[in-house]
C-alpha cells in the first residue's frame, strides 16, 4: 500500500524538482490547457492525488522540503496553488474546470461529466 510514496515501483529513486523546473512545470500547464480550449473541448480536470506530482507535494510521505515548499500546510499546497491560478487564468470561465485532490475527491465549476482529463 502506498508504495509509490516509499521509492518502489519503476522509478524508485526520484530527485528533487529544482526551482526551474516548477516555473516551467506551472506554464507548461496553462499552455496544455490553453491548447485544449482552444481545440474546443469543454472541460479540463487536474489530477492531483495518487502519486501523481501535484500530489508529491501536498502529502508528507513524498515531500520533505525544508524550503517554501514544504513544512507548514501552506507551503505545502504552495505548487498546487501555482498550478491551480495559471490554468484558472487560461479557463476564465470559458470551459468547465475540475480538479481531483484525492481519490474520490473532486471540485467541479460545473455538473458536466464530460471533461478532458489532465494528469500532472
Amino acid at each position: 500500500m502506498l508504495s509509490h510514496y516509499f521509492g518502489k515501483g519503476l522509478f524508485s529513486v526520484p530527485r528533487e524538482i529544482t526551482k526551474e523546473e516548477r516555473r516551467i512545470t506551472v506554464t507548461d500547464c496553462a499552455n496544455a490547457t490553453l491548447r485544449y480550449v482552444e481545440a474546443g473541448f469543454n472541460g479540463v480536470e487536474i489530477r492531483g492525488a495518487k502519486g501523481y506530482l501535484l500530489d508529491k507535494f501536498l502529502t508528507d510521505f513524498a515531500n520533505a522540503k525544508e524550503d517554501e515548499y514544504g513544512g507548514t500546510i501552506q507551503n505545502h499546497i504552495r505548487f498546487y496553488c501555482e498550478v491551480l491560478e495559471s490554468v484558472l487564468e487560461v479557463v476564465d470561465g470559458k470551459i468547465k474546470f475540475s480538479y481531483c485532490i484525492l481519490k474520490f475527491f473532486y471540485i467541479f465549476t460545473s455538473q458536466s461529466s464530460s471533461a478532458l482529463f489532465l494528469f500532472f
